[in-house]
């Protein structure tokens, strides 16, 4: 029990310093893009994007439930990051200051940046799902022969 909670623990942690890695190159390459001449990152930035990297990770768990739908799962975890990118970028990130379009307009890129996201995320699942599915639905011979037994090549099996 311990291992298996040690397990989702380190997962967790890895997890989310791959996401905070990623948000941090997308910062930027958004300001290279943009032509920002100073395009620092605070250590209190870090800390939000290092917060939001775990949040993440955190919210991703709810995809192991077997029991939900997968479009309830998918609601449930847009519904976390929404509520996390709020509390996290807007309000610790004062972007709130900036006025009510500033807020609604990072909301709108939040969530066209999450559908893109999955998009890219579901197409490489399901190509992959694909390439490991058997073509013409056959199972394949080393997998669906589980009666076979093991028979010695030399020697008399019957002799113990």
């Amino acid at each position: 029990m311990v291992g298996i909670f040690m397990e989702k623990i380190k997962s967790i942690i890895l997890n989310s310093t791959a996401y905070t890695v990623v948000i941090l190159i997308l910062f930027y390459l958004y300001a290279l893009i943009g032509n920002l001449t100073h395009p620092a990152i605070t250590f209190g930035t870090f800390l939000i994007i290092l917060v939001f990297g775990f949040i993440i990770s955190l919210a991703n768990m709810i995809f192991s439930i077997k029991k939900l739908h997968y479009m309830l799962k998918l609601l449930i975890h847009y519904a976390a990051l929404l509520v996390a990118f709020i509390f996290v970028f807007i309000i610790a990130g004062k972007l709130s200051l900036s006025g009510v379009a500033s807020v609604f307009s990072a909301i709108i890129i939040f969530t066209f940046l999450y559908a893109v996201i999955y998009a890219i995320s579901y197409g490489v699942k399901s190509a992959l799902n694909s390439v490991n599915k058997p073509k013409n639905g056959t199972k394949n011979k080393a997998v669906s022969d589980k009666k076979s037994t093991y028979k010695p090549l030399y020697g008399d099996s019957d002799k113990k």
